[in-house]
């Protein structure tokens, strides 16, 4: 694991911190095409999708985790809250599924958070 300062010194793998880079680069250049912004995430996005059947779960796990944290370092920005509000991982334990579809909201709402706290970091808000 790497430190990264920019998450509090929180563990980040150090793929994801390059991605992590590189989306932010691309984020900057999208202003104000929000599609294309978000699209510029799809690499963090695609880590475990491309895992074999065995591993999918430790790595949505460990990528929970990873967006999770990442989520908690946008928290200060004034658009956070609603953002939080609207993609709550909290409301995934009222689901009656499996752990493999606990594990799938929960990766949808954190990178969600992440996803826009970060665009709206670099961009100073979200468009409407």
């Amino acid at each position: 694991m790497v430190y990264n300062v920019a998450l509090a010194d929180e563990p980040v793998s150090p793929s994801w911190k390059v991605e992590l880079n590189t989306a932010g680069e691309c984020t900057a250049q999208s202003y104000p095409n929000l599609e294309r912004a978000v699209a510029c995430h799809e690499e963090l996005l695609a880590k475990c999708m491309e895992t074999k059947k065995d591993d999918f779960e430790p790595c949505m796990r460990e990528a929970v985790e990873i967006w999770a944290v990442l989520a908690k370092t946008y928290a200060d920005h004034e658009e956070f809250e609603a953002i939080a509000l609207q993609y709550d991982p909290n409301r995934c334990d009222e689901l009656n599924g499996g752990s493999e579809q606990l594990l799938q909201c929960q990766f949808t709402g954190y990178t969600t958070q992440a996803i826009f706290g970060h665009i709206a970091s670099i961009w100073g808000e979200l468009p409407d």
